[in-house]
């Protein structure tokens, strides 16, 4: 293990912007953890020997929207050097379709948590190990829904608004730290599933993992220096 050797949480790592992430930042050097739900295809911690990681990749059991797997999550990131370089907070789920009065408590509290207390508990519990060490970077990931509402998707846009709503309170709770927060709104993003619900769209239009990967691993860098408590919006050519 470098002395030098940076470490990012990256949740949502198994998506298709996640694993564009993941590939990109591990291509620099980074070790990145990143959480798959309980139940999933993999138990419990292992190193990843997948395309693209180098190695670097570790996948954690957790259960983003419980408060105590997000507490053993980050803990066990920290324990390889002590601090957590970079949050990225990819994770995420849509909802369309259901009006107010047909959407139930159920699946409004689901589409909350997925989207916006995973966001929150994971800010939180990363925090420490980033103010300990004087300095990271947090990258949250809102959605063009949040400010181009759409009906029967007040659920979605509620939360992703939230996202905004948090960031903008991480920049200003962060003065002086050395930490930067900032959320990338993308509009359509060009993947498999896109391409099949949407089969009348023109993916030329439309935002590529890649360019969000290579946006995510610039502001890792530390490069855009002025860049904090922005909302980035990735709308493509749209």
């Amino acid at each position: 293990m470098s002395e030098e050797e940076k470490i990012a949480v990256v949740t949502g790592g198994g998506g298709h912007v996640g694993t564009a992430v993941v590939g990109a930042m591990t291509g620099e050097g980074w070790h990145v953890f990143v959480p798959r739900r309980p139940g999933g295809s993999r138990n419990g911690t292992e190193q990843a020997a997948e395309p693209g990681t180098q190695g670097l990749c570790t996948r954690v059991e957790a259960d983003l929207t419980a408060e105590g797997d997000v507490m053993e999550l980050m803990e066990r990131a920290g324990r390889r050097t002590g601090r957590i370089d970079a949050l990225i907070n990819l994770v995420g789920m849509f909802h369309f379709g259901e009006d107010i009065h047909k959407l139930s408590l159920d699946k409004w509290k689901e589409v909350i948590d997925v989207n916006l207390t995973s966001v929150f508990l994971c800010c939180k519990h990363a925090l420490p190990l980033m103010i300990g060490a004087g300095g990271g970077c947090i990258i949250n990931t809102t959605s063009k829904a949040a400010i181009d509402i759409q009906a029967g998707a007040s659920a979605y846009a509620v939360a992703k608004s939230g996202v905004i709503t948090l960031t903008e309170a991480l920049r200003e709770e962060l003065r002086d730290t050395g930490i930067t927060a900032n959320a990338i709104m993308p509009g359509i993003i060009d993947t498999a599933a896109t391409r099949k619900i949407m089969p009348k769209g023109n993916p030329e239009q439309w935002v590529k993992p890649e360019q969000i990967a290579e946006t995510v691993v610039t502001l890792c860098r530390g490069e855009l220096e002025g860049i904090n408590g922005s909302i980035l919006k990735m709308f493509g050519s749209m």
